[in-house]
C-alpha cells in the first residue's frame, strides 16, 4: 500500500512538476533573460570555435545528463520526505479527520 501511494504521488507530481517548469519558462523574465544570454553567447562560442565546438557540445551534453540526474533525486527525496511527513502527521491512519 505504501509503495502504491508513493507511486501515485510520482505520477501525479512528474505532471505537475512538467506543466510548472513549462510556466517557468514562458513567463519568468529573469529566465527568459538569461536564457536569450546562453543563446547568444553559444552562437559566439560555436561561431569562433568552427568544427572544435563539438567538443564542448559534447561536454554540454554529459553535464546535462549527469544534472538530470541529480534534479530527479532530489526531487524524488522531497517526494519521500513530503510521504514521510504526511504519515507523521497522521494523514493516512484510519482515526484522521
Amino acid at each position: 500500500m505504501e509503495q502504491r501511494i508513493e507511486e501515485m504521488m510520482r505520477q501525479i507530481n512528474s505532471g505537475a512538476k512538467v506543466k510548472k517548469q513549462i510556466k517557468n519558462q514562458t513567463e519568468n523574465q529573469e529566465y527568459r533573460k538569461i536564457q536569450e544570454q546562453l543563446e547568444k553567447l553559444t552562437a559566439h562560442i560555436k561561431n569562433r570555435l568552427g568544427q572544435e565546438y563539438k567538443l564542448l557540445n559534447r561536454l554540454e551534453e554529459l553535464e546535462n545528463q549527469l544534472h538530470g540526474f541529480e534534479t530527479e533525486w532530489i526531487y524524488q527525496q522531497g517526494i519521500c520526505d513530503c510521504m514521510t511527513l504526511l504519515k507523521w502527521m497522521g494523514a493516512f491512519s484510519d482515526n484522521r479527520i
